[in-house]
């Protein structure tokens, strides 16, 4: 794990040629998991939104990273389907879904994705080159 791991593990006493991978890893997580504030998480779930220009896939995610730090328990997937609804950057994708009475945290994922490939697709049938990111040439560098 590194010389980090190696420094935490003499504070925690953690005799590495006794100690079994469970008493280590029993002993790392304790350690670590001191220094998580779920209050702090909490906030962090709530406010986030995707950004402008970042991927539906990658604010998803991100969503699953933060949620598993919240202790949200059987709430956890209805609490990220809601923050898909309100957080998405594409208001008529946020207005399709919230019109959905028993959206599931799957058919959001579902349709996001299909609104971003729906847009992606748009663009380049349509013709926009400045919104693809399709890379149509390479110079080689080299002078002959």
């Amino acid at each position: 794990m590194g010389e980090c791991a190696d420094d935490i593990s003499k504070t925690l006493q953690i005799d590495e040629d006794k100690a079994s991978y469970e008493e280590v890893k029993s002993a790392l997580e304790n350690h670590f998991s001191d220094r998580r504030n779920v209050l702090v998480e909490w906030a962090r779930f709530n406010r986030r939104v995707q950004r402008p220009g970042e991927p539906v896939d990658t604010f998803i995610q991100d969503l699953y990273k933060i949620a598993a730090d919240c202790e949200y328990g059987t709430l956890n997937n209805e609490l990220i389907r809601d923050i898909i609804i309100v957080g998405v950057v594409d208001d008529s994708l946020s207005d399709r879904l919230q019109s959905k009475p028993k959206l599931t945290l799957q058919e959001a994922v579902q349709i996001a994705r299909q609104a971003q490939e729906r847009k992606h697709n748009s663009d380049v049938v349509r013709g926009d080159a400045t919104k693809s990111s399709d890379v149509y040439y390479v110079r080689n560098g080299a002078q002959t």
